[in-house]
């Protein structure tokens, strides 16, 4: 499982699937990268065509302190954030018409 994973690195991809572990992941397919329990990870996921808005999996000891998301797609406009002690929910400024790859990184402590 993700959790029993932590002390190394895991790789998901092509993942599509509405929970993982018994977390929910809203809206996200694809490549779920380097999940560690550090305290610096960074990973991909899609917000698919119709949403505006993907969950995915930190892998960090605890709750980030400081997210950067970032689309190569104009589409997505603005992105924002929100974290808990599991997870990053990431919100693009309006709904996408195509699945579009968001990029992200996220730290405890100081950032950026």
């Amino acid at each position: 499982s993700v959790a029993d994973a932590w002390e190394e690195t895991v790789f998901f991809t092509s993942v599509n699937a509405s929970t993982i572990n018994g977390t929910q992941v809203t809206g996200a397919t694809g490549n779920f990268t380097t999940l560690s329990a550090g305290n610096d990870n960074s990973g991909s996921a899609n917000i698919t065509t119709g949403n505006d808005r993907v969950t995915v999996l930190h892998g960090l000891a605890s709750a980030p302190t400081f997210v950067s998301p970032s689309s190569s797609s104009n589409e997505t406009g603005w992105l924002s954030w929100t974290a808990n002690l599991t997870s990053i929910n990431i919100t693009a400024s309006a709904n996408v018409s195509a699945n579009r790859l968001i990029y992200w990184r996220a730290t405890i402590g100081a950032g950026n």
